[in-house]
């Protein structure tokens, strides 16, 4: 049984993060691939240790290839993957839950402007493909980095055209 037959198109968003195929008012954010894409590395460079999932057995259906910090090392220095997967995550975490937390303050102040409410979805889309990719931004960290910066531009642009409600 193929895997697509059950899960769809599960890896799209990761692919097109690594690759940064981005459509419409997104693509100002991401000029190139992630920088091991742009060195040919495929899935298999990084995603490489098996993990049994949901009591299914690996050696036939049911397993995952993940990627963990050794395999980071293998091409890198010792330690390097775990303190930039560490890092990235966390960064990226806490711009996408502040974004998320802003977006929901301006839209609890009352109905947004067009222009305004484009803007907010524009931001929580950006989260949105944040947590659709799976690596938390690991994928491809500078798009997801100027991702999140555009967001918060957005919400800023929002925030301006907003104006206060009356009381």
């Amino acid at each position: 049984l193929p895997c697509l037959s059950c899960h769809g198109n599960a890896h799209d968003a990761a692919k097109r993060s690594y690759a940064a195929q981005v459509e419409g008012p997104a693509h100002r954010a991401a000029p190139f691939g992630s920088p091991m894409f742009c060195v040919n590395l495929d899935c298999t460079a990084c995603h490489r240790s098996w993990k049994k999932a949901d009591g299914a057995d690996p050696v036939r259906l049911g397993s995952v290839a993940r990627a963990t910090a050794q395999e980071c090392d293998r091409c890198h220095k010792p330690g390097t993957g775990r303190m930039l997967i560490e890092l990235i995550q966390g960064q990226l975490k806490t711009k996408c839950e502040e974004v998320e937390k802003e977006a929901d303050a301006l839209r609890a102040g009352g109905s947004l402007p067009p222009d305004a409410e484009g803007l907010v979805r524009r931001a929580q889309d950006a989260c949105a493909w944040l947590r659709q990719d799976g690596s938390w931004g690991l994928h491809n960290p500078d798009l997801f980095h100027r991702l999140m910066r555009d967001a918060a531009q957005d919400l800023n642009g929002a925030r301006r055209g907003v104006e206060p409600r009356v009381a």
